[in-house]
């Protein structure tokens, strides 16, 4: 549909180039609307067969596993959000190991088509998938229509599999030969006869009832597969979906009066018909949707570096410089893409035997056992591209909680830090989905700390262990004789203290040791403490806007 030659999009109430309300809004449609014919010629076939038509709200990567004494198997999926023209919702699982899904985004449009139930069996994986994932239902077909073209996928169960081999005849034939002669007692050639008779009878009714269940298996998966044909006709413009919504422009602007998101180049808004050229110029109306974002952006994006000294006290001290990032960004793309590794592992167990006679070797028995254990992983790894502050794009690589989490147009900050004390030390300090309200777990280079010198004190105690044995005391008398202190004559006279002062030394430096290193422990806590205070103040910051800043993420559209 146009209006004054521009383009009308769903939900749109009034023309942008000339304000006038609008006669008819244009309508999305599902399979039912355009081609109904599709599923009325696969009922004979599929009686519980049905489609749902919509676009992609958001998405969930989770597993599914097995274990058991001979498996232990992952499957990944991932659990989908659509809406379709009425509103409503359609939640689903989806095989992620499955290319057709590698590219799945937020908004595309797909055709759910389910020509019978198909139920997942595994146990859900996950505190989060358990809570989220409210079914064990999966969609077996999909199409995809896209600007270019469609695409389909199906799970190969429904394919027909060879004609059954008929094998009743046999067991008729040896039955019907033992009664007649055992039973009715009657002669070899006449219970032979008979059976054989009664054989070539059931085979040739057994055959053609086999060939008649594959014809009908088989006209079976033909219907389904002229379904998918046809369903993969069906164009994205047929549904309606290509003007579903108004193309993101970074010159999009605020309505003044109804605060919509509406195009710059517009001189009345779409949803409430008012004239731009008579708004006030206020600061709030003056500005784009994308200069809004870049505040955004650069408001909560940090970025610094600061030299670092880790003190040990066995140990050579570490110096280096600590890197802390923390951006704030757009989901612009999403590529996900699975990796399987399945193998199994067969045990073969052989017992020999010897079995004896008195005292003369009889013979030789041997037992074998063999077992076989499935081990079955499954990895989602990818790329999410993040719009940041500036106009810069940056490709970024997360962990399968994020990266199977983030959808496009998801609104997200990422704070991290990289220490380089002689090896690089990574972690992700925050991470928030601002879109979804959802945290992610993190770790801190507030918990970095290696136990340096612990060689060094294991070598010092067996050398005081061997001197302690093989040394002579008498080098440790002027030692004690300093630091003698009356009270403790009750110990200075124990015999263990007497025959053992080389330990005793050693216990007390050990002692200097332990307190040295709980000081360095808490002046190295205190100095990673300050290192990340910009960073935790600056994280603070944004939790107590959370609230103000979902509000602009709405008004945003």
């Amino acid at each position: 549909m146009h209006h004054c030659n521009q383009p009308i999009y769903a939900k749109e109430n009034f023309c942008g180039h000339c304000g006038e309300s609008l006669p008819e809004q244009p309508k999305l449609k599902n399979i039912e609307d355009v081609a109904p014919e599709i599923l009325k010629d696969l009922k004979p076939h599929y009686s519980g067969a049905r489609t749902f038509t919509g676009r992609v709200n958001s998405s969930f990567l989770y597993k599914r596993r097995r274990v058991d004494s001979g498996n232990n198997l992952t499957y990944s999926y991932w659990w989908l959000e659509l809406e379709d023209k009425d509103g409503n919702i359609e939640r689903v699982s989806v095989n992620a190991e499955n290319k057709f899904y590698d590219q799945l985004r937020r908004g595309d449009v797909l055709t759910l088509f389910y020509p019978t139930d198909y139920t997942l069996n595994y146990r859900i994986e996950g505190k989060d998938a358990k809570r989220l994932v409210s079914h064990n239902h999966m969609a077996p077909a999909a199409i995809s229509h896209e600007a270019d073209g469609q695409r389909s996928t199906i799970v190969p169960d429904y394919e027909p599999g060879s004609q059954s081999s008929a094998f009743w005849w046999l067991l008729l034939g040896i039955a019907s030969a033992l009664l007649l002669y055992f039973g009715a007692k009657q002669p070899t050639e006449i219970a032979i006869g008979v059976a054989v008779v009664l054989s070539v009878v059931c085979f040739i009714l057994e055959r053609q009832r086999n060939q008649k269940k594959h014809t009908r298996e088989l006209r079976r998966y033909e219907a389904l597969q002229l379904a998918m044909k046809r369903l993969l006709s069906v164009t994205q413009e047929a549904l309606g979906y290509h003007i579903a919504q108004r193309p993101r422009k970074d010159s999009d602007i605020f309505c003044f009066k109804c605060q919509s998101r509406i195009d710059g180049e517009h001189g009345y808004c779409v949803q409430c018909g008012s004239s731009q050229q008579q708004a006030p110029a206020t600061a709030a109306n003056s500005l784009s949707v994308r200069d809004e974002e870049e505040a955004m952006m650069r408001q909560y994006s940090l970025s610094y570096r600061e030299p670092y000294l880790h003190k040990h006290v066995l140990a050579g001290d570490e110096k280096g410089e600590v890197s802390v990032s923390c951006i704030m960004g757009k989901v612009l793309d999403r590529s996900a893409s699975a990796s399987v590794d399945d193998f199994t592992v067969t045990t073969t167990k052989t017992t020999t035997t010897d079995h004896y006679v008195g005292n003369r070797f009889s013979h030789s028995t041997t037992d074998t056992e063999t077992s076989s254990h499935r081990s079955r992983s499954s990895n989602v790894d990818g790329e999410v591209l993040l719009q940041l502050a500036d106009g810069e794009v940056r490709e970024m690589r997360f962990g399968e909680d994020l990266l199977g989490d983030l959808d496009v147009g998801d609104w997200m900050i990422y704070a991290s830090s990289r220490a380089k004390l002689g090896v690089d030390d990574y972690n992700r300090e925050y991470a928030y989905n601002l879109t979804k309200s959802k945290r992610y777990n993190n770790t801190s280079f507030q918990q970095y700390g290696k136990l340096n010198g612990a060689g060094t004190w294991i070598l010092l105690a067996i050398a005081a262990l061997v001197f302690n044995f093989w040394g002579p005391d008498h080098i440790w008398y002027p030692l004690f004789d300093m630091l003698y202190f009356p009270l403790l004559d009750p110990i200075y006279s124990t015999s263990f203290f007497r025959h053992n002062l080389t330990l005793v030394v050693f216990i007390m430096v050990s002692a200097v040791l332990l307190v040295w290193t709980l000081l360095y422990g808490r002046r190295n806590q205190e100095r990673k403490r300050k290192l990340l205070s910009r960073l935790t103040d600056h994280i603070d910051g944004f939790t107590r806007a959370i609230p103000e800043l979902k509000e602009k993420l709405k008004r945003m559209g």
